[in-house]
C-alpha cells in the first residue's frame, strides 16, 4: 500500500520502519500466547498422534478472546488500506486497469478471510459453551481459514506476476542472446 500511496516515499519510509516491524513480528503473537506461557500444559494423546490443552492460570485470558482482540484491527486496517490503495490507484496518470483488478480482487479476498477467521474467534471466545453441538465444525473451519490465510498471499503473487512465475518454475524466455 505504501508504494501506491507514497511512491516517491515508499523506499525511505521502508529503511526507517523495517526493524521495528520485524521485532512487532515476533511480539504480537506473544499477546496472543502469553497465558498459554504461564498454565499448565497437557498433552492429550489421540490414536497414532496428540493434541495439546491447557488449564489457563488466568481464566478470563483464553487464546480465541486474545486472538480476536488481534484479528479484529486486522479487518479494519485491511479495510481501510483496501479503500486507501483502490482510491490511490484511481488517481494514478497511467492506470493499469490489470494490476488494479488483481489488487482488488487479492485485497478483498484477504479481507474476507480475516472476518470470517475473526467469525470463528468470537465462536470460541463467546458462543462455545451455548452451542456446542457445532464446536468440531468450527475448528474445522477456524484451521482451514487460518492455513489459507498463510498460503494465499504468495499463490496470489504467483498468479498475477508472470516474471515470478517464469522464475520460480524455471521457465525461460528467449531474450536474443
Amino acid at each position: 500500500m505504501t508504494c501506491v500511496v507514497l511512491p516517491v516515499r515508499h523506499v525511505t519510509l521502508w529503511k526507517k520502519i523495517l526493524k521495528p516491524v520485524l521485532i512487532l513480528q515476533y511480539l504480537l503473537p506473544l499477546g496472543v500466547i502469553w497465558n498459554i506461557l504461564i498454565s499448565r500444559v497437557y498433552i492429550n494423546p489421540s490414536g497414532v498422534g496428540f493434541s495439546v490443552n491447557y488449564k489457563a492460570a488466568i481464566p478470563w485470558a483464553n487464546v480465541s478472546l486474545l486472538n480476536l482482540f488481534h484479528c479484529i484491527p486486522c479487518v479494519v486496517l485491511v479495510t481501510i488500506f483496501f479503500i486507501v490503495t483502490i482510491y490511490g490507484l484511481t488517481m494514478l496518470e497511467y492506470r493499469i486497469k490489470n494490476v488494479e483488478r488483481y489488487l482488488a480482487i487479492f485485497t478483498l479476498i484477504m479481507g474476507l478471510q480475516t472476518t470470517m477467521y475473526a467469525v470463528t474467534q468470537i465462536y470460541f471466545a463467546f458462543l462455545a459453551p451455548s452451542i456446542p453441538s457445532i464446536r468440531a465444525t468450527m475448528v474445522l473451519i477456524a484451521f482451514n481459514i487460518f492455513d489459507v490465510m498463510h498460503v494465499y498471499s504468495p499463490i496470489a503473487l504467483l498468479i498475477s506476476n508472470w516474471e515470478l512465475r517464469n522464475d520460480i518454475f524455471g521457465s525461460k524466455r528467449q531474450n536474443g542472446g
